[in-house]
């Protein structure tokens, strides 16, 4: 006798749908996720280069004085002239910058933007692979 409650296959319809629409909208929440991690991280990193930068002129100004005046006392203290005295502290300076500047681009270079919301993409995907992969509970493969 059959009753008048939705079919087998109506069922097993009926959930595939709900199951392909919960991933849809756990891929949308990761996305969205992503979207404000990665926000909030660069607006974080423009406002760190924006001061930098706007720094970067009254720095230049001070140690371009302050290199001229010590390159003029080492010249002169070493009698070697103001030539010789901006020559060599220009070049101390000129090995400082390189280092810096490598120095600078590995840090940049370690930066890892938008990790954790890759993260939980990858663990959801994880549990939800492992999870469809794995036996209902209560199967048995073999019959005692």
């Amino acid at each position: 006798m059959r009753t008048s409650g939705p079919s087998d296959s109506e069922s097993l319809t009926s959930l595939v749908s709900e199951v392909v629409g919960g991933l849809g909208h756990l891929v949308a929440l990761h996305v969205k996720l992503a979207k404000v991690e990665l926000t909030s991280e660069l607006k974080v990193v423009g406002r760190a280069a924006g001061l930098s930068a706007a720094m970067v002129v009254p720095l230049v100004a001070g140690y371009a004085l302050f290199i001229a005046a010590a390159g003029i006392a080492v010249g002169k203290g070493l009698g070697w002239g103001t030539a010789g005295g901006v020559a060599a502290i220009g070049g101390v300076n000129v090995l400082l910058g390189v280092v810096g500047a490598w120095l600078g681009l590995k840090r940049v270079e370690s930066v890892k933007v938008g990790d954790r919301a890759g993260d939980e993409l990858r663990r959801s995907v994880e549990v939800l692979t492992t999870k469809s992969l794995s036996k209902p509970e209560g199967s048995d493969s073999h019959v005692s």
